[in-house]
């Protein structure tokens, strides 16, 4: 926790991004995982990747599993 606070006050974290390490968010009604994912994620971590994109730097972060995994 205080190296959250220190990173906080540094402004290197925002708030949403502790509130999300901590909480570990879930999308509750992500969009629908494509087929070529479903062979190694499972619904539960499908939901909490949809949620990591709420933060700036993940925001293609599900768009990037698809591409990469082609």
């Amino acid at each position: 926790m205080l190296t959250l606070r220190i990173l906080l006050r540094s402004e290197e974290l925002t708030n949403q991004e502790v509130e999300h390490l901590i909480l570990g968010k879930v999308d509750s009604t992500p969009s629908p995982m494509p087929e070529v994912l479903k062979s190694f994620l499972n619904d539960s971590i499908w939901a909490a990747s949809k949620a990591l994109e709420n933060i700036k730097i993940f925001n293609s972060f599900t768009n990037s599993l698809d591409s990469d995994y082609l």
